[in-house]
């Protein structure tokens, strides 16, 4: 097929369409299914040899998580971002290419949070199987460096429940991916160190009788 001028192709879009893909670590086959666009066609536009539609790239932004609405902010950012790289090292746009992959995943991390609205207590409780489940899947979509920053940034993610069922899936993966297990179990490792840290502190908010009756006179 005949690659249209470089002109006609936004390669704002095709860029931030790679970013997603990359985000949730899909090949162009699974990214095709996931928005309803034939392998071939998504291996144009990874190449800039297709112009990529609006909604091509709203559905890939749907696949990730992303929010339309931020899909503007976003281009511009990769537009500074184009511009201020010129007479870049290769190696510069390299890191700085996959700092964008990792910050696409962050921020729908965040959103996640930012954009969920809270549960009542009395209908989502942490310890619920329902609410462990949802959030147990939030963190499969993760990368395990932004599991641990969710799990060490966002309190329903400290619940020792949700320990329990991380060290159980580490349980499951260790006979056929021992390393992925690995990861888990160093994420139960630290969601149980932080349920002591919380522990600790609230030991602590008040002093015991015993602490009272060793200073008498103070108040």
């Amino acid at each position: 097929m005949k690659k249209k001028p470089s002109e006609e192709i936004d390669q704002e879009a095709r860029l931030l369409y790679v970013l997603f893909r990359y985000a949730m670590n899909m090949d162009q086959a699974e990214l095709g299914a996931a928005t309803g666009t034939a392998a071939s066609q998504v291996s144009l536009y990874d190449r800039g040899e297709r112009t990529l539609p609006r909604e091509v790239l709203e559905r890939a932004a749907d696949a990730c998580g992303f929010p339309r609405a931020l899909l503007e902010p976003a281009l511009r950012m990769i537009r500074s971002f184009r511009a201020a790289s010129k007479g870049w090292s290769r190696a510069q746009r390299v890191l700085t290419e996959k700092f964008f992959a990792e910050l696409l995943e962050l921020g729908a991390s965040v959103l996640d949070v930012v954009l969920t609205p809270e549960p009542e207590p009395a209908v989502a409780r942490p310890e619920d199987p329902e609410t462990l489940a949802d959030l147990l899947r939030r963190l499969e979509r993760r990368s395990p460096r932004l599991r641990l920053v969710m799990v060490e940034e966002i309190e329903e993610f400290q619940s020792p429940a949700l320990c329990e069922l991380v060290r159980a899936k580490s349980r499951d993966l260790e006979p056929d991916n021992p390393a992925e297990a690995s990861e888990w179990a160093e994420l139960a490792r630290r969601m149980a160190e932080l349920g002591r840290e919380d522990r600790r502190e609230g030991q602590g908010a008040a002093p015991s009788r015993s602490q009272e009756s060793a200073f008498p006179g103070q108040s």
